[in-house]
């Protein structure tokens, strides 16, 4: 755990060092593709493949954040707040690695660091912030049908909740969340396994 927080503390000074401006964020996509947006009126229950590979793209690419905390310090800036907790290494229970949170206005991300050998993967991101999003059309402020109608019916819907996943990403789950207040998307969160 020592040598995990060393780490940590080390990237927050590297970072702090760092003068000028983060680095620009990749610009979000325009718009959606126009099949992807109105997909028709095919009568078709099943998702049109504009939906699917528009889905997956949103799992897997929708995120424009750091996958690691470093990374992250350095693009975005110091955050609101920073927390750093010990973990017990699932693979190696001798092993205690850290969870690093960090707080931004409208983005919470949360990395989990091996302390064997450093490796670093980021496990959840909590968006209510379009800023951090590729396709912010599909983001804070986008209605229920608004999803369903460029995503195809989500693979889970509980209340205000909905859950993607990607199709094409066998054997690898890593969904994303739709939380939704009065038919408006109000956050987004993503997951990813550790796996």
């Amino acid at each position: 755990m020592g040598r995990s927080l060393a780490l940590f503390a080390i990237g927050l000074l590297v970072c702090g060092a760092c003068a000028g401006e983060p680095e620009e964020s990749p610009k979000p996509h325009e718009a959606l593709p126009a099949a992807a947006v109105n997909p028709g009126d095919s009568g078709q229950q099943a998702r049109a493949p504009s939906a699917d590979s528009l889905r997956d793209d949103l799992v897997e690419n929708g995120l424009l954040v750091p996958e690691t905390h470093v990374a992250a310090l350095s693009k975005l800036g110091h955050p609101d707040s920073v927390r750093s907790r010990p973990e017990q290494n699932r693979h190696n229970p001798s092993q205690t690695d850290s969870i690093i949170d960090l707080y931004y206005p409208g983005l919470h991300l949360e990395y989990h660091v091996v302390s064997e050998g450093g490796k670093e993967l980021l496990t959840t991101a909590e968006v209510s912030d379009n800023r951090y999003l590729r396709y912010p059309e599909l983001g804070i402020g986008a209605s229920g049908s608004r999803i369903v109608s460029a995503l195809g019916e989500p693979d889970e819907r509980s209340g205000s909740k909905y859950e993607y996943q990607c199709a094409r990403c066998l054997g690898y789950e890593a969904p994303l969340y739709f939380h939704l207040v009065d038919n408006v998307v109000k956050s987004l969160e993503y997951q990813f396994p550790l796996d």
